[in-house]
């Protein structure tokens, strides 16, 4: 150290190196308050800065570690010139949380207060040391490239600075990494621009910029002043502004633990063209599609997570409860209690879309199991809603729950209606605790509508009938067709009088009716159905039925063949019969082959045994369909469903 008297202004020149320094230790005491004010503590200690006033300085300082402060500063050094009541400190350099440093600070005293500006510069910052120092609590890492940081304030004590200080600090081109071991879940965020700006006791907005998943998304939030940052505050005000994916989402609060991302109490809005957007953002299917608005309020407490005043609209459909989100455990548990008003079939979306070379080449839309969620989370949902609606028509009252423990998962859903006495039941039980998982499906209905759904799928103009129905299926498979292909089970079908019309006239001008019926034929637009029954069997993913019969006003048609549901590929034989004894000339039986999506048709010739063994494929074991047609004729008209008793009949024959 050199000691320079020159004039009345010394110099004082030198190099000076420390191991350690406490920030607190270059504060003085703060001024006593008096009686009834608030209690002065370390933000209210004088900036000691009067020896401006009395010295020039020229100093080279080095310290090794800086202690004090809210993370780590290491391996500070600086230039440190005075003149004339201004001060300046460049170059400086230090290596804070683990990223190094650089910049340059000044300091002009004034009246009433010093003004200070400091400006510093990072080529990268990274966050995980930076946050775990903060207090952090959720795993982070990465950062962004070419920080910069810029201050301006004046003030006497450091309360003063950050009541006036003017901050904004960039970052650009980052990458930032998290995960939540406990819900195995990872993500993701690409940051193409980042911004914080705060000015003289406005809230701190964070603005940012990028990509998740390869969606964009802009965000800003505004919370905390920055004295309430310096001082503790607690809660933090919180309003949050998302934009991404043809969404957004507005929420307004406070949270208590901010670093560590705990102690949040949010009421929240979300908005958007197409909730199936949402899939790639939070790896789950919504089964759900359409413009949309969420609304609620979210909160937190310890390691639970709870969405309450839920409110949803999804087209026409309204969902509203609450949704709890226990982390206790190794494996969460989700809870939900859910009502609605109304569901439309419109807006439900129960089976992914398959891509276009899948259309074309098969019928059965397939679709995965979401295994993983299924093994990793326990799953307690119920959704009672008071109507279903297909078009204009409602189904009914819904239920609907789903239930998974430690694997095993049950999917039901129930309709009824009142009025009608109409019944629909669906069953899917999953256990994913074996590879690959194992699944049993149960459907009944009765009086089930077939008209309305017929015509909400634009499969026909018109069309009315109702029908019962019983399926039981049961295999291994993680997907749809896997699962299909090696099933076992049965399908079983009845129905009564009914009607379907179609301005193209559907099934009665496809290839299959065109070859079916000659030229003699006349098609008529409107197909009168007396009865409709049917019972297929299903081993090793291969349907076979010999018990198929369709009665119509001019004519029945009966049915034997097999489907193998893995590949979709046919083998049916069907023979048809005119109620009127000219016509049955023009009525030929067919074979259809092929599979579903690209199915040939051909004349074929009935078999005269009790089997179909003859023609170009074998029907081994499988009863002529002839048997069937000539067991409905010798059926009277009294009641009940003749097609069922038709059925009946023949496999008393046959025993």
């Amino acid at each position: 150290m050199q000691w320079t008297q020159a004039g009345e202004r010394p110099l004082l020149k030198g190099k000076l190196v420390s191991q350690s320094t406490r920030i607190q230790d270059f504060f003085a005491a703060p001024a006593p308050r008096p009686a009834g004010k608030r209690a002065a503590t370390f933000l209210d200690r004088p900036v000691p800065l009067d020896w401006l006033a009395s010295i020039d300085t020229e100093l080279e300082l080095t310290v090794r570690r800086v202690l004090g402060g809210p993370v780590h500063i290491r391996s500070a050094a600086a230039v440190v010139k005075s003149h004339q009541g201004g001060l300046t400190v460049s170059p400086m350099r230090a290596t804070l949380a683990g990223t190094p440093m650089r910049g340059v600070l000044s300091i002009a005293l004034g009246d009433p207060a010093p003004e200070i500006r400091l400006a510093a510069q990072a080529d990268r910052l990274e966050l995980r040391s930076l946050l775990e120092q903060l207090g952090a609590g959720t795993p982070i890492q990465g950062g962004a490239d070419n920080v910069s940081l810029a201050v301006t304030s004046r003030g006497n004590t450091i309360r003063a600075l950050a009541q006036r200080a003017d901050l904004r600090l960039k970052m650009q081109r980052g990458r930032i990494r998290s995960g939540d071991d406990q819900a195995g879940q990872r993500w993701t965020l690409d940051i193409a621009a980042a911004e914080i700006v705060a000015k003289k006791a406005q809230p701190i907005r964070i603005s940012v910029n990028g990509n998740y998943r390869a969606k964009p998304f802009a965000l800003v939030t505004e919370t905390v002043t920055l004295e309430g940052m310096v001082t503790g505050t607690r809660p933090w005000p919180l309003a949050v502004s998302l934009q991404a994916t043809e969404a957004s989402l507005n929420a307004r609060g406070s949270v208590t633990h901010p670093f560590r991302g705990k102690g949040f109490d949010l009421a929240f809005a979300i908005t958007g063209t197409n909730l199936r957007e949402l899939d790639p953002l939070i790896d789950y299917v919504i089964p759900l599609r359409g413009d949309y608005r969420v609304a609620g309020r979210f909160s937190d407490d310890a390691s639970r997570y709870s969405l309450t005043d839920v409110q949803v609209q999804v087209g026409q459909s309204d969902i509203g409860g609450s949704i709890v989100f226990d982390m206790t455990e190794a494996r969460p548990q989700i809870s939900a209690r859910l009502r609605s008003q109304i569901v439309h079939y419109d807006d439900l979306e129960l089976v992914e879309g398959t891509d276009e070379h899948q259309e074309k080449t098969r019928v059965i839309p397939d679709y995965a199991l979401p295994v993983e969620a299924l093994r990793a989370v326990n799953l307690d949902v119920n959704l009672k809603a008071g109507r279903i609606r297909i078009g204009k028509a409602d189904l009914g009252d819904l239920e609907v729950k789903a239930v998974v423990e430690n694997g095993a998962t049950v999917l039901s859903m129930r309709i009824r209606d009142e009025r009608s006495g109409a019944r629909f039941s669906f069953k899917h039980g999953v256990d994913v605790t074996v590879e690959p998982p194992v699944n049993s499906v149960e459907v009944t209905a009765r009086d089930l509508d077939y008209g309305l759904i017929l015509s909400d799928a634009n499969a026909v103009d018109f069309a009315e009938g109702r029908v019962d129905l019983d399926i039981l299926l049961a295999g291994p498979g993680a997907t749809q067709r896997s699962f299909l292909g090696q099933a076992n089970g049965y399908i079983a079908v009845t129905g009564g009088p009914g009607r379907i019309a179609s301005r193209e006239y559907g099934l009665w001008s496809s290839d299959l009716v065109m070859t079916m019926l000659s030229r003699g034929w006349r098609r008529k637009a409107m197909m009168e159905i007396n009865c409709i029954a049917g019972r297929i069997e299903i081993q090793n993913g291969v349907a076979k039925t010999d018990k198929f019969l369709l009665d119509t006003r001019r004519l029945t048609i009966a049915g034997s063949g097999t489907m193998e549901l893995g590949t979709e590929k046919l083998n049916v034989l069907l023979a048809p019969r005119p109620k009127q004894a000219k016509l049955v000339s023009v009525a030929k039986p067919v074979r259809v082959t092929g599979t579903l999506a690209t199915p040939r048709v051909a004349v074929t010739v009935l078999p005269k045994g009790r089997t179909a063994t003859r023609g170009l494929l074998t029907l081994s074991g499988l009863a002529n369909p002839a048997l069937l047609v000539f067991a409905f004729s010798d059926i009277g008209s009294g009641r009940g469903n003749r097609c069922a008793a038709a059925l009946q009949q023949r496999d008393a024959a046959a025993k």
